[in-house]
This record gives structure tokens, sequence and C-alpha cells, in this order.
């Protein structure tokens, strides 16, 4: 049996946030301004992670700029994701890296992160001096920068995978549900049919 996703469950797969992972957000309807937001929340959650691992590196707490900082950059590395993301979505490449099966799949959600890492860090280049256009053609910076551009990738890689299992696992669910149904409603008519075939007592 082939699976086939409806189109309403295809738009509430591309209108799902990362931040749904959490249950307390999945509660609230899916708009822009939400998802808008949400990519605030969930960019500041990484912007503070690598605060902390930068503090636990040098051994010290860093300062208020730094963590400013780390914000700033890791909401310009998000929101440069969700526009690819969504360009990708627009364009029709996703549904494109679906069709490529997991090999599709694999490619699509680790480059989309990466590329949005890259922008995110060549815009950031322009608001503070983060040295991004310095190192390009430092060979060490470059490599520094391309692994921490592959674990943010891969986490959202990870994400991604899970939440299309779980969908697909949603999807079947419902499939097998109207399935019962159906079995059950013809079961219901075929008892009436049996009933009304029965000969009326005299």
């Amino acid at each position: 049996m082939t699976l086939q996703t409806t189109p309403s469950a295809r738009m509430m797969d591309v209108q799902w946030h990362p931040l749904e992972l959490i249950p307390f957000f999945r509660r609230f309807p899916c708009s822009f301004g939400r998802n808008f937001l949400y990519t605030f929340i969930w960019s500041t959650l990484f912007g503070l992670a690598f605060y902390v691992m930068n503090s636990l590196g040098a051994e010290r707490l860093l300062s208020s700029r730094v963590l400013g900082l780390q914000i700033l950059i890791a909401n310009l590395v998000g929101y440069s994701i969700h526009a690819l993301f969504h360009a990708g979505s627009a364009l029709r490449l996703e549904d494109a890296a679906r069709r490529g099966g997991f090999t599709g799949k694999v490619v699509y959600f680790s480059l989309v992160p990466l590329g949005g890492v890259f922008i995110g860090l060549w815009l950031s280049s322009f608001i503070i001096d983060v040295g991004f256009r310095g190192w390009l053609p430092d060979p060490a910076a470059l490599i520094s920068l391309t692994l921490t551009s592959l674990v943010i990738s891969a986490i959202m890689s990870v994400i991604f995978f899970w939440r299309e299992r779980e969908a697909v696992a949603a999807a079947e669910l419902a499939i097998e549900r109207e399935r019962t149904q159906r079995i059950e409603r013809e079961a219901t008519l075929a008892n009436l049919r049996a009933l009304q075939a029965q000969p009326s007592p005299m």
C-alpha cells in the first residue's frame, strides 16, 4: 500500500517548527508571527548554548557583550536557515528531495542548514566584525567554521528526520483508523441489509 499524504497534512508538515519538539509550544496555532517568534526563541537557545560552551572552554564566565553577540549571530543564522527552508518549500525543492529517497533527504536537510550558517555569518560580518571574511583565506579557520556548521547541520537534520518519521507514523495511523471505520460501516450496512432481507413475521 502506498502512503499518500493529504494536502492538509502536507501543509501542517511545512508549517511545523522545530520548537514544537517542546510540547508547550504545540498548543499555539501556526501563523507567520508565531513561527517568527519561535525562530527567535529557538535561535536564542542556540546562542545561549554556544555561550555556555565558550565559557566552559575559557574556564570563566564571559561578558554580557559576548552573550549578546552570540545571540545576535545565532539569530541571523537561525533566520537564514528559516528563510532557506521556506524558499525550498516554495520552489518544491523539498518535495524533490523527498522523492529522491534517503540520499536526497540527507543532502537537502544537511545542505540547507549548512548554507544558512554561512549566510548568517556573512550577514553578521556587516554588523559586527566576526572575522568571517578574514577566515575564508585561512584554512584552519575555515575548517573550524565548517565543523561548527556541520554540527548545527547535523542537529537540524536529526530534528527534521525525526519530525518526518513522526508525520509518517501519524499519517499511517490516520489511514488505519479510516480503514477500520470503513470496515465497521460496511459491516453495519451488511447487517441492515440482512435484517431487511428477512421475511416479515405473519
